[in-house]
């Protein structure tokens, strides 16, 4: 499907909807409270609320022990969901869960090298420019997240322009060495104490998003290990404000830019710095795996204030939470889910078209490297087996908090009943979300819900 049909399918009016009211400055939150400022505060510094990380991390499964044999299968995610049920079994080196969701599928590929042998990727780290070594699994789970530039890749007005604004965001993690490699490594260093805790839980045999609500907060950490960053890379918390990258149409724009750059640098002769590069799009493309990157319109759930932002937190977490029907292009139908639920056993299918399509962007990479000629832009093999974004908005139980053309559910409160208003403030409907109690964890549909 081309981007100008997905836009087309992400901006019409879709049948079912039942809008409640008109136009309404819902961006000017002036008078919707007394005293605003005390109440954006106490809403966005809680701690004992949901709040306290208020852009998702993602945790992964790195390839350890008997998955280093198992990883080149092609239904390596359900073999694992079966080990996850038995006795855990461990390597004398103690490898376990150590990074971000992003991680665990970049690192249990197997990537043909420029030695003409095949290596597991968590095994074999790539020395960037900077001298920064990274597996192909932890660049997955820096990039866009971590690194960026003040600049969105998907805002380029054409292919060009968008890899250029990739090659920028490159720079800060694998060409800069004014903060890296230290501030890279601190990064993951921050990331492994919340990893091994995750570990522990599959261990154990729970679901992970059983154990997120009782983490400690990292946000503080990162926010302070990046926050001394030039105003061009923007630190954690403040590209996370603008990280519409990740979402919907956008994720695709991106990871598309991305992947052009990786397949002519790898066609030239450069397979690795080729398969770093891909790593770094890669992001993007997992990111369209996750339910509530799907339907969420974070481009325009943005303002100044950040209210708006907020929202966006809300939808995508909803999504990610409950869950969307979805199909693909190569004909498969399954349920997705999102961030805090990759490793959930109930995501095991989403999960393993999510490796597949890795492994398909992996291998043009080195199809590039081998015969010197790339993949025609933009019709990509990994988008195959990604969820199509009209599936993600049509026909699903729960209502979408926020539709496209900006309007919300009227009653926040009631998940499945599509009705919709444009009367209202970003402001108030975060306190509205936050005070129902509805966004703490597990989050499930409503009573209204017929299941």
């Amino acid at each position: 499907m081309s981007a100008e049909t997905q836009a087309k399918v992400l901006n019409k009016d879709i049948p079912g909807y039942e809008s409640t009211s008109g136009d309404h400055d819902h961006t000017s939150d002036v008078g919707s409270l007394n005293n605003i400022d005390a109440e954006k505060l106490k809403l966005l510094h809680d701690e004992h609320n949901h709040l306290r990380s208020r852009f998702s991390q993602l945790i992964s499964i790195p390839a350890c022990g008997e998955d280093i044999e198992a990883a080149g299968k092609l239904d390596y995610v359900h073999w694992k969901l079966r080990q996850a049920e038995e006795p855990p079994k461990r390597n004398k080196d103690g490898l376990g869960f150590e990074f971000p969701e992003h991680s665990y599928l970049g690192d249990s590929l197997k990537l043909a090298w420029d030695d003409g042998k095949s290596y597991i990727a968590k095994n074999k780290p790539i020395t960037l420019p900077n001298g920064l070594k990274l597996t192909y699994g932890e660049i997955n789970a820096l990039a866009g997240d971590f690194y960026g530039t003040v600049n969105p890749i998907s805002n380029g007005k054409d292919l060009k322009d968008q890899q250029g604004r990739f090659r920028s965001a490159w720079h800060w993690l694998a060409e800069d060495t004014t903060r890296n490699p230290n501030e890279a490594e601190k990064i993951l260093n921050i990331l492994s104490v919340e990893a091994k805790r995750v570990q522990e839980a599959v261990d154990k045999g729970q679901d992970p998003s059983e154990v997120y609500p009782t983490l400690k907060d990292t946000n503080a950490a990162l926010q302070l290990a990046t926050i001394t960053r030039p105003a061009e890379c923007p630190s954690y918390l403040v590209l996370a404000s603008i990280n519409w990258d990740h979402f919907g149409i956008d994720a695709r724009t991106a990871y598309n830019a991305c992947h052009s750059v990786a397949l002519e640098t790898a066609a030239n002769g450069d397979l690795q710095t080729g398969y770093a590069m891909n790593a770094f799009g890669d992001h993007f493309l997992q990111d369209s795996f996750a339910a509530g990157h799907m339907r969420t319109p974070r481009r325009i759930l943005h303002n100044s204030t950040n209210a708006a932002d907020l929202c966006a937190k809300f939808m995508h977490d909803e999504d990610n939470a409950i869950g969307l029907d979805v199909e693909s292009p190569a004909g498969k139908s399954w349920r997705a889910y999102g961030d805090k639920r990759l490793l959930d056993k109930v995501d095991a299918d989403n999960k393993n078209e999510a490796w597949n399509a890795v492994r398909t962007s992996a291998d043009e990479i080195y199809q590039a490297y081998k015969t010197k000629k790339v993949t025609e832009y933009p019709n990509y093999g990994a988008w195959e087996y990604a969820p199509t974004l009209e599936s993600a908005q049509q026909n699903q139980l729960i209502a979408p908090l926020f539709r496209p053309d900006g309007q919300r559910r009227a009653d926040i409160r009631k998940r499945c009943e599509y009705k919709y208003t444009n009367s209202y403030w970003y402001l108030t409907t975060a306190l509205d979300c936050e005070a129902s109690g509805l966004w703490t964890y597990p989050i499930e549909p409503t009573d209204d819900c017929k299941i």
